[in-house]
C-alpha cells in the first residue's frame, strides 16, 4: 500500500524535474533573441521620433520622478543629434497611466513625440494621445506656452503635459552632466 502511495509521487516530481529543465534550456536559447529583438524595435522607435539618429546610448543619470529612460542619439559622424526621454505619468486613469517617448534637440527644443501608453478614459481623456494634442508639443521648449488642454479631459491634459515637464528636467539634468 505504501508503494502505490509513493509511485504516483515520484512520477510527478519526476515529469515537473524534466520539464523544468526543458523549459531552462529553452528560455536560455530565445532569451538573447527576445532581447535583441526588443532592444531593435524600441530603438526603431526612438529613431521614429529622431529621424537623424542612427544609434543611441543609454544614460545613467538620476532623474526626476516619472522620467524612466534617457538617451543620448547620435548620427552616423558620432555627432550627438539629440536625447530621447520616456517618461510616465498619473492622470484620471491612475498610476502610470500615461506613458510618453519624447525626442529633445540639443538646444532643448521637442522636435518628436509619441505616445507609449495611454489608460484615460475612452473618447475623453484618450484624446491626449491623437496626434493634433501631441503636436502642439513640438517646437516648444521648457516654458511650453501655448500650450492646450484637452475640453473636459483636465485631469489627463494636465498629466500629459506633466511627463512632458519630467521629459525636459530631465533633459536639463543631462545638460549639467555633460
Amino acid at each position: 500500500m505504501k508503494k502505490d502511495f509513493i509511485a504516483p509521487i515520484a512520477v510527478l516530481v519526476l515529469i515537473c524535474v524534466i520539464t523544468t529543465g526543458v523549459l531552462a534550456a529553452t528560455n536560455s536559447v530565445t532569451e538573447p533573441v527576445i532581447t535583441q529583438a526588443a532592444n531593435r524595435r524600441a530603438d526603431e522607435s526612438r529613431a521614429a521620433i529622431l529621424p537623424g539618429a542612427d544609434s543611441f546610448e543609454k544614460l545613467d543619470l538620476e532623474f526626476p520622478d516619472g522620467v524612466t529612460e534617457a538617451y543620448s542619439a547620435s548620427n552616423g559622424a558620432g555627432d550627438v543629434v539629440g536625447y530621447v526621454l520616456t517618461a510616465t505619468a498619473s492622470g484620471y486613469g491612475g498610476a502610470g497611466s500615461l506613458g510618453i517617448m519624447l525626442a529633445i534637440s540639443p538646444e532643448g527644443i521637442v522636435t518628436g513625440i509619441t505616445t507609449l501608453a495611454n489608460g484615460e478614459t475612452k473618447g475623453l481623456g484618450s484624446r491626449v494621445s491623437e496626434p493634433d494634442y501631441e503636436g502642439q508639443f513640438i517646437g516648444m521648449d521648457k516654458a511650453l506656452t501655448d500650450y492646450h488642454a484637452v475640453t473636459g479631459a483636465t485631469i489627463s491634459s494636465d498629466a500629459y503635459r506633466g511627463a512632458v515637464e519630467s521629459a525636459l528636467s530631465a533633459y536639463e539634468i543631462i545638460m549639467e552632466a555633460a
